[in-house]
């Protein structure tokens, strides 16, 4: 229950800052909160952070400060134009079914979860910008309650958040974070800044040196995010066999001493 009121507060937050922010901004600064969850996690495993971590944490906000600083988009709409919404939704499914498909088809897991991550981002996008597409329909059916059965962002909205959340699944059982994560946490903010400038009007900086410097931010992202979903490895550790067991990862030399001196 807390899970879920936990869960529902989120997606209230992040209506409010996409209502009152462009996409090609809020959507990266989702991206930093990596920055806490993963070493968060090291932590819960009764781990301490190494200093890799604490550093690609550091430059994952790094990056997102850049290539938010860099798009810096203008105006935006306060209508969703529904024809490009139409549009853009369409060739993300696409791309995003196309993706699945290759999931299904490969042996690879890497190259599976890789596919599957990719289609996850390009959906979570969609999901951001039809979310803020939402926002103006809830307030309208404030004063038309018949309004919710006729609009299109809610039904568009649950349809592309089921789908978006079984393909973020599918993408953990293929292959480690460390394969699906980045790509995932490039293409969500690429697909949601591909919708705020269809769709809203959110054009983001296209200058050369913006360019340059939206690429080095997705690069510097790319990298922490690959960094902080590596496992960390505490000294002396040990590796566990698909059976439960354990392995000391001895060498043969170390192994073959060890059997000498036993009683």
């Amino acid at each position: 229950m807390a899970g879920l009121a936990a869960s529902v507060a989120g997606l209230g937050l992040h209506a409010a800052a996409l209502h009152t922010g462009a996409l090609a901004v809020v959507q990266p600064l989702l991206v930093t909160g990596l920055a806490f969850a993963l070493p968060l996690r090291t932590l819960l495993d009764r781990a301490r952070p190494s200093a890799g971590q604490v550093l690609a944490a550091a430059v994952l906000a790094a990056g997102v400060a850049i290539f938010v600083a860099a798009a810096h988009p203008g105006p935006a709409r306060p209508v969703p134009d529904a024809g490009a919404a139409a549009l853009v939704i369409a060739a993300g499914a696409m791309l995003a079914g196309a993706c699945a498909l290759v999931a299904t088809r490969t042996s690879s897991g890497r190259v599976a979860g890789f596919a599957l991550g990719l289609a996850a981002g390009i959906l979570y996008g969609l999901v951001a910008g039809v979310l803020k597409a939402t926002v103006p329909s809830v307030i309208q059916v404030m004063h038309q309650p018949a309004a919710a059965v006729t609009a299109w962002p809610p039904w568009a909205l649950a349809v592309l958040a089921a789908w978006a959340f079984v393909i973020h699944q599918r993408a953990y059982t293929h292959a480690p974070l460390r394969v699906s994560l980045p790509v995932l946490s490039v293409a969500n903010p690429l697909a949601a800044t591909v919708f705020g400038a269809a769709v809203f009007g959110e054009r983001p900086a296209s200058g050369p040196l913006a360019l340059l410097a939206e690429a080095l931010g997705l690069a510097i992202i790319v990298t922490s995010v690959t960094s902080l979903a590596r496992p960390g490895r505490s000294p002396g550790s040990h590796r566990r066999h698909p059976a439960g067991g354990t392995s000391d990862r001895r060498t043969p030399a170390a192994e073959r001493e060890r059997r000498a001196v036993r009683p």
